[in-house]
């Protein structure tokens, strides 16, 4: 008779591959992306090296999961902060302050995210949640164009330039410098000025 797992089984399997993840998150927010590797997440989380092999099949693949799980819980939480009933400029402004203030609260985590030099595996990965950034804006832009706060403009170019600037803005040469709460600020404006048929609110 096959071997059939149980719900045990699979959701000990889950708790395992969750807790590798959580390890590898920890040395990632303080180091970076340079400082994991397969035997520091197994020796982070309390496991024998052998055991990540088991959920990883490489280096790679970890670091992967390791970022998809890190821009996933990014952009929920920015995007659960913004109220979809508001105006554009506002769900606009809270989304790039959200954005700001979270990659400034773990400068080292944003670089990571947003700048570091990768793999071409980790680089595709970064490119799709870049995307997913510019895909939410372009949802906004286009409100603020039908309520005609926003210049008419080709929404997607508006939409992947904001992430350009954001994303650049945001990484300073210390990678534990943070910015101030007034440079957050001119930033945001300058990214509605950008589109706003006025001056920013």
């Amino acid at each position: 008779m096959a071997y059939q797992e149980t719900d045990y089984t699979r959701q000990n399997k889950a708790d395992t591959r969750n807790a590798l993840l959580r390890a590898g998150h920890k040395l990632l927010a303080k180091k970076g992306f340079s400082a994991i590797s397969i035997a520091g997440v197994a020796q982070q989380a309390g496991m024998a090296t052998g055991n990540v092999y088991r959920y990883f099949k490489n280096k790679s693949a970890l670091v992967v999961a390791l970022f998809e799980r890190a821009t996933q819980y990014e952009i929920e939480a920015v995007f659960d902060s913004v109220n979809a009933l508001a105006p554009a400029e506002i769900q606009l402004r809270t989304l790039l302050t959200a954005f700001a203030q979270r990659a400034n609260a773990n400068p080292v985590l944003s670089y990571a995210l947003l700048a570091e030099p990768v793999t071409p595996e980790l680089e595709a990965a970064r490119q799709t949640y870049k995307a997913t950034w510019a895909g939410k804006f372009q949802q906004v832009i286009q409100q603020g164009i039908q309520q005609q706060v926003f210049v008419e403009q080709p929404v997607q170019v508006a939409a992947v330039a904001i992430v350009a600037v954001m994303a650049d803005s945001l990484i300073l040469p210390d990678p534990y410098a943070r910015l101030t709460e007034q440079h957050i600020e001119h930033l945001v404006n300058f990214c509605l000025r950008a589109l706003l048929t006025g001056d920013p609110q």
